[in-house]
């Protein structure tokens, strides 16, 4: 996974990231597969993208497979 400039994301900077529409990327972080956002203030939840990057390649995991 390449870097990203950002700490933290938006939930459609976040779906892009990893290919997917904002519906799918919401219904994901619902059923636990991704993430919850942190709140950084009312009105402002953000991704960590360190957090998406570990979910979709967990330290430590054989980057050959992927197992949401």
């Amino acid at each position: 996974m390449t870097a990203h400039p950002h700490l933290a994301v938006t939930d459609a900077m976040a779906a892009r990231m990893i290919g997917v529409t904002k519906a799918e990327f919401l219904a994901m972080v619902e059923s636990g597969v991704m993430p919850q956002p942190r709140r950084l203030a009312p009105g402002c939840d953000r991704w960590s993208v360190r957090a998406l990057q570990d979910a979709v390649e967990p330290p430590g995991a054989d980057s050959e497979e992927f197992e949401p």
